[in-house]
């Protein structure tokens, strides 16, 4: 078309815009019938449900609809997705045309996670939901949801019934060492209206609070604050109960913030480099809260005005200016959010009332039509804003779901309407238009959406496009015809085949080169995150003028089964590769230039260079649309794990079973990908725990899965095996990341990282430590056994007892990319590399805390009087009067000790663990074995898997790294049966990698077996294989849990090789024994394997800087700087198998059966680190590799146990609760 036609077409198009301009809006009215029914009612039939990708919604729950929107709130119980209970608003939904269910469930869009009110960290447990109006009378439809407190979080169980008085804290109790717990009458009793009025496109919120004790209660209570404050030390004066809610809108929908777009991972951190003091909160604080997706309806939600009772608005003098329909959203990961907005009054008399109201809006997928809904609830005088996107190449309208973004103009400039659309500056000091809304195009590149008058700014954004330029238009008193073009994209297109010109599934990468920015974040030049534009991930080699040291990752996709792939790019010159995983070559077309409006095209051949026989790869922990933190299609699901060519998948989504194998046949990746049914247990605080090979039940609308509220493991694991889909003796039950941060199962139940057994700290504390342990207890049924009680059987004589239960098979060690969490963290430093802010602080502390005495003579000898004798003293260095220097430190704290914080290991590994764990019997398997007689050794099987929640995004896990190569005895993935998977196993026969192959032999036992031999003397056949690309050079034998001599150079625990040009090597060393051992291979390589796997370049959410000046109070602060593992770094190769066992029969040893190897315990403890008594001194030197541990001077989070604390090393904040639980 040339530009006349183009511009002919454009003018015809926005005057026909212009003048059916109401027909243009209602377009944007879903197509249903606008005579629908008003009303409230009881699920009865299945299709009466709404329906959609992640639809809950079951007989027995409660609808309440319109003519406009649908929504489902749970029934009593407990929560059939990923909340706790029911009661929760669980699915939405606009009105569709022929969206009327059947009896599989509702036809409808449902993109909704769960939303309920939280009051404090206490949420309602439901006993009684009734419909207080059905709206057969043409008013608001109502369900109210009434009962008690009940606590998402137990280990905050104390500390909550102080705040919001749910239930009579009892402080006596808890100095007496006896925790906390919810079984007492209620002293407020919650309840929870949903409304829904004629027309509306919302539902009103309203949460009320009621004083049923017969006295007036006090928020929080007077008494135990009074406590807290002394004992403490915490300035709780002007404090007030935060009330707001829980949003888990699902990662189907992309969270959208004003002022921070898209980018609420950056957008929330950087407002944590303010400091916040009580009774203040850190976070973001904003009226208006969305999202967006292209799957037609997604979700808002705001604050309900209040003059009085806003949390915000009464903390002006802190925040600065803010209303009374402002809100502080506090965090947001995984598909989870809190966010506060109101507080409560200071006190309720008796039957007295609190209610606060809020609003969950129902948009049509973009962000625009739930600012619509928002400024008409708070009566706000808009104008309307129309337009079509145009290609700025072809002039051709742009299509659906380009996205047009809506900033305000500067206000910091003399004229918005001449450079209120202009930055200055770069990074932090950037000074810019603040985004503010978000609209889609329809399928003819048209959009419209509401605004109030004001200077404004578009910018339109789609994948492949370059982000367009700002452009300023202005809303005054007449609507707005805007006329964007968006930038035109690059279009690549490949065929791969293999070696044998089959086409086969595979991954292409896009590598480009990014400019030179000294000291220069990523994120504020190389992609905007604010508007919806992907993180690009780099090759984290330090940059430097040299374009080789400066590359990113601009796009990834995938080729299903028929090798095709079509992508779209922004213009420029990259190097393109090709992968299909950890078998095959990588291949590389350098300087591949792309250009808008062409398309490049490429026939690409990849070799596959290694397949270990008789094994299978497997990746046992995977996550798809199941997972409200995944949202991922299970389509793109399989095709990207078949892509990175791993062999067998188990569906793990969150509390949701899943089933791949349709979606495996339907994309005709059967030769390649075959799949077992499985589920991720997922506990709010106990741990999260796979299972599989499972049944699928069809039907269900969580696909069986069982439920895990208020049960201890044991019930647990028994629950999950009764669903086995070969027998409960071959369904795998596995521990994922084990020593996750409080979502760990060793950590959170407290495993010893050395000795393996599991305590319950408050009863092996005295004094304050006691107190403060018992405060912060996680508590209930689920964690703990009352042995008080009659009725309780115990093994022991305490009063408590740890539910804990050693009755699973296999245990996750290796979880995605984090290298950095399989060992007990090490002193990283040897004598002459200690950063001098980290010595001089260790110093420092040294200096104060033992050599007292030396700074009193120094005080004596120079005159100064005693009241001035303390650090630091003025006028005078450390140095001066303390003898503790950096030679004594460098003797006192050894290069790769265990480093501990206080009593315990200040950051425990999963591979340390296990390897614990192959060296002790267990006193007892089942949790519920009051008896269990001779102590047991099980063998516990260990895999690493990807836990994989996207279709590869680079910034995330990729599917298969690492994965499991698992023996089976042939290499078909399309013939293997479940009980293959499940008896290899069982029986260890197992090898865990993100890239080389390692397997050993024993004579002709192999991985997972064990042999008996006459000789004290072993030959340990290795072979290790390895494409080229992903590489390995090194090895090393671990025996009984500590590296043995190998070689007869300056490491001799690590044997050095070569691959040859087939990518093999092939060695057998010796190794002397003593008594029965087990042995382990370890493998590992320099290769960076980016951009197939891609670095860990995003640390985990930083919620100890979002504490800012509140971790003194609250205690909760970070590491010492230099003393915690390296959350960033490059990925690369390493790999592990499972043990083979020696039974070396010697001395009194004669049964012919393995004999664990039990060395002495281990522990951290206040002194220096004791190996134990039967160990030698020579014998100590030459174990110090894994075995030594050194204890600072000074706690490694620098503050005084607190209740908000977990487990060392770990974040203490709840947020991180949110995080964890479901990216896991």
């Amino acid at each position: 078309m040339n530009s006349t036609k183009r511009g002919l077409f454009t003018a015809i198009a926005l005057a026909f815009l212009t003048l059916g301009g109401a027909a243009i809006y209602t377009a944007c009215i879903p197509d249903g019938d606008s005579k629908a029914q008003l009303r409230a009612k009881r699920v009865t039939t299945r299709d009466e449900l709404i329906g959609g990708p992640v639809a809950l919604g079951e007989i027995g729950d409660y609808i309440l609809e319109n003519d406009q929107i649908r929504v489902v709130i749970e029934d009593v119980g407990y929560a059939s997705g990923s909340g706790l209970f029911g009661g929760s608003l669980i699915d939405a939904d606009l009105i569709h045309q022929n969206a009327k269910g059947d009896i599989f469930g509702g036809n409808g869009k449902d993109t909704f996670g769960e939303f309920f009110p939280a009051y404090f960290l206490e949420m309602l447990d439901p006993e009684e939901i009734e419909v207080i109006n059905d709206g057969s009378d043409g008013k608001a439809a109502i369900v109210e949801v009434r009962g008690r407190g009940g606590e998402f979080v137990t280990m905050l169980r104390f500390i909550n019934q102080a705040m919001i008085n749910s239930y009579d804290a009892e402080l006596g109790k808890v100095i007496q060492g006896v925790p906390a717990d919810s079984d007492g009458e209620p002293l407020v009793t919650f309840s929870v209206r949903y409304i829904l009025e004629p027309g509306a496109r919302h539902v009103r919120v309203e949460s009320t609070l009621e004083n049923v004790s017969d006295s007036e209660l006090t928020f929080p209570d007077r008494g135990i604050v009074s406590t807290i404050q002394s004992f403490m030390g915490i300035d709780l004066s002007g404090f007030s109960v935060p009330l707001g809610g829980v949003l888990g809108f699902g990662k189907l929908n992309s969270l959208f913030v004003p002022e921070i777009g898209y980018d609420l991972r950056w957008g929330l951190e950087d407002t944590y480099r303010t400091p916040i003091e009580l009774p203040a909160f850190p976070g973001k604080i904003t009226d208006f809260i969305g999202s967006s997706n292209t799957n037609g309806t997604n979700y808002g939600f705001i604050a309900g005005a209040s003059e009085e009772r806003n949390f915000v608005n009464n903390k002006s003098d802190i925040y600065g200016d803010t209303g009374p329909v402002d809100m502080l959203l506090l965090f947001y990961a995984s598909g989870f959010g809190g966010v506060l907005t109101h507080d409560m009054p200071a006190t309720l008399a008796p039957n007295e009332t609190f209610t606060f109201t809020n609003y969950l809006i129902v948009g049509e997928g973009d962000v625009a039509s739930l600012v619509d809904e928002a400024l008409a609830i708070r009566e706000i005088d808009t104008q309307r804003v129309a337009g079509r996107v145009v290609d700025d190449l072809s002039g051709e309208p742009v299509g659906e779901n380009v996205s047009v973004l809506i900033y305000r103009a500067r206000e910091d400039v003399s004229d918005p309407a001449t450079n209120g659309c202009t930055v200055d500056g770069e990074g932090f000091e950037a000074k810019k238009p603040l985004v503010y809304s978000q609209a889609f195009t329809n399928k003819e590149g048209m959009f419209d959406f509401r605004l109030p008058t004001g200077h404004y700014c578009y910018r339109t954004r789609d994948r492949g496009r370059p982000l367009s330029d700002y452009v300023h238009f202005e809303v005054a008193n007449k609507e707005v015809i805007l006329k964007p073009e968006a930038k035109a994209y690059a279009t690549i297109q490949a065929r791969i085949v293999d070696q044998n010109g089959t086409p086969v599934p595979a991954k292409i990468m896009l590598v480009g080169t990014h400019e030179h920015r000294e000291g220069m974040l990523k994120r504020h030049f190389l992609f905007d995150l604010e508007a919806g534009e992907p993180w690009r991930t780099t090759d984290m080699i330090p940059d430097t003028e040299d374009p080789a040291t400066r590359k990113y990752l601009e796009a990834i996709d995938y080729a299903s089964a028929d090798g095709m792939v079509t992508m779209h790019a922004r213009p420029n010159t990259y190097d393109v590769y090709f992968s299909r995983g950890t078998e095959y070559e990588l291949v590389k077309r350098e300087g591949v230039q792309l250009e808008p409006g062409k398309i490049k095209r490429l026939q690409i051949s990849l070799e596959r260079q290694m397949n270990p026989k008789g094994y299978l790869s497997g990746d046992f922990h995977m996550h798809a649309r199941g997972s409200i933190d995944s949202g991922l299609d299970f389509n793109s699901r399989v095709v990207s794990i078949a892509a990175e060519g791993v062999e067998v998948v188990a569906s793990t989504d969150h509390n949701h079973v899943s089933d791949y194998r349709p979606y495996i046949y339907r994309n005709e990746l059967h030769p390649w990908l075959n799949s077992v049914v499985g589920v991720e247990l997922t506990t709010f605080e106990f741990g999260h725990f796979n299972a599989f090979p499972l049944d699928y039940e069809v039907g269900s609308v969580n696909g069986g899965a069982v439920p895990w509220q208020r049960l201890p493991p044991q019930k647990i694991f028994d629950e999950l095996r009764s669903h086995g889909a070969v027998s409960e003796e071959d369904t795998i039950i596995q521990i994922n990341h084990p020593r996750d941060s409080i979502l760990g199962y060793f950590g959170q139940y407290n495993v010893d990282p050395f000795t393996t057994e599991v305590t319950l700290p408050f009863q092996e504390a005295s004094g304050q430590d006691k107190l403060i342990a018992t405060l912060s207890t996680s508590s209930g049924n689920a964690y703990m056994r009352d042995c008080r009680k009659e009725d309780v059987d115990c093994r022991g004589d305490k009063d408590f007892e740890s539910t804990f239960s050693w009755d699973f098979d296999a245990i996750e060690i290796f979880n995605g990319k984090h290298l950095e969490q399989l060992r007990h963290y090490r002193i990283p430093y040897g004598a002459g590399e200690w950063p001098e802010e980290v010595s001089s602080k260790i110093i420092e502390t040294v200096c104060t805390d033992e050599f007292a005495d030396e700074l009193e003579t120094y005080c004596d000898d120079n005159g100064i009087d005693t009241d001035a004798c303390e650090h630091p003293l003025d006028g005078h260095s450390i140095d001066d009067w303390c003898s503790f220097d950096l030679d004594e430190l460098h003797a006192r704290y050894g290069k790769g000790d265990v480093m501990c914080d206080g009593d315990e290991v200040a950051f425990a590994g999963a591979l340390d663990d296990w390897y614990n764990l192959l060296n002790y019997p267990r006193s007892f398997v089942r949790g519920d074995d009051m008896n269990p007689g001779e102590p047991v050794y099980k063998r516990y099987t260990a895999t690493g898997n990807s836990d994989s929640h996207t279709d590869g995004k680079p910034e995330f896990r990729q599917p298969g790294s690492p994965r499991n190569y698992f023996y089976v005895g042939h290499d078909d993935p399309a013939q293997m049966q479940p009980a293959e998977l499940a008896r290899a196993l069982k029986e260890r026969r197992n090898i865990v990698t993100n890239g080389p192959f390692a397997a050993m032999k024993i004579a002709d036992a192999g991985v997972g077996e064990e042999i008996k031999v006459d000789a004290g003397t072993v030959s340990i056949e290795v072979t290790v294989r390895a494409v080229d690309w992903v590489g390995a050079d090194r090895f090393r034998i671990v025996a009984n849990g500590e590296p043995t001599e190998i070689d007869d150079d300056e490491t001799p625990t690590e044997y050095e090789f070569e691959l040859d040009e087939n990518g093999e090597f092939t060695t057998t060393v010796s190794v002397d024994i003593e008594k029965d051992t087990w042995f382990v291979l370890e493998v590992e390589g320099d290769n960076s394997m980016f951009p197939v796997y891609t670095p860990q370049e995003i640390p985990q959410v930083n919620f100890e800087a979002a504490i800012g000046s509140l971790a003194g109070s609250f205690g909760f602060g970070g590491s010492v700087e230099g003393l915690s593992p390296t959350e960033v770094f490059p990925l690369t190769p390493f790999a592990f198998t499972n043990p083979i066992w020696v039974v070396y029969d010697q001395g009194a040893d004669t049964d012919g059966e393995f004999t664990p190897p039990a060395p002495p315990h281990r522990s951290c403890s206040q002194n220096q680190f004791q190996p134990g008594a039967l160990l030698s001194a020579d014998d100590f030197n030459k174990k110090k590799l894994r075995l030594d541990a050194v204890q600072m001077p000074f706690e490694v989070k620098p503050h005084k146990h607190t209740p908000f604390e977990r487990a060392p090393g770990a974040q203490r904040d709840v947020r991180i609760l949110f995080e964890n639980w479901h990216t896991h």
